[in-house]
């Protein structure tokens, strides 16, 4: 059990060095943002097209929100381990 804790505590600080530098986070806002301009260019009529950018930019949320939930997870455990 400790050990677990220790990993999540561990995997939670890398989580949050990647998602607090700022070239990470840039990075994916301009890729998010090229994403949409594409799906911006696309017509009605390319509808696979516009879901496969739509799925990208969703993919793009989903990762963000796993970081996120990764750092929670190992602010928990380091909590978690404090108290014994």
């Amino acid at each position: 059990m400790v050990d677990k804790l220790r990993q999540d505590i561990a995997r939670g600080e890398r989580a949050r060095r990647v998602i607090e530098d700022e070239e990470v986070m840039l990075a994916l806002e301009e890729v998010r943002k090229d994403i949409y301009l594409l799906w911006e260019k696309t017509c009605s009529d390319q509808s696979d097209e516009r879901e496969m950018l739509y799925r990208e930019i969703h993919g793009l949320k989903a990762l963000q929100h796993r970081m996120v939930t990764i750092v929670a997870n190992g602010t928990k455990a380091k909590a978690r381990l404090e108290d014994g």
